[in-house]
């Protein structure tokens, strides 16, 4: 039982660099895992970045859009192993210090 459960956990987290890829893979209801410089007030930026946006009147959001932004889950012990060397943080840019696990509340 446990390893279906942990086969089906590890299908669903998705390591990205980039932001734009960021919304729809936690629209797709998966984890991600994102190089992160730890500090808490980037933490935050992710959460509302990701969460419900404010939208242009006259535009219409669909109700089924959560309103809750990525939050950060952990920083896993076990670190990808190509390392974290050279990367940005996927919010600010400066220089990651982490791979950070952050996913959405449903």
């Amino acid at each position: 039982m446990f390893i279906k459960a942990k086969k089906e956990y590890d299908s669903h987290v998705v390591k990205l660099t980039k932001w734009e890829d960021v919304v729809p893979t936690l629209d797709a209801k998966n984890v991600i895992l994102v190089p992160w410089c730890a500090d808490s007030e980037c933490e935050d930026a992710i959460k509302e970045r990701s969460g419900k946006k404010e939208l242009a009147e006259g535009e219409v959001q669909d109700d089924r859009a959560p309103s809750m932004g990525a939050k950060s889950l952990c920083i896993p012990f076990e670190q990808p192993k190509e390392g974290i060397e050279g990367l940005e943080c996927i919010q600010c840019n400066m220089k990651a210090k982490v791979w950070g696990l952050f996913g959405r509340s449903y």
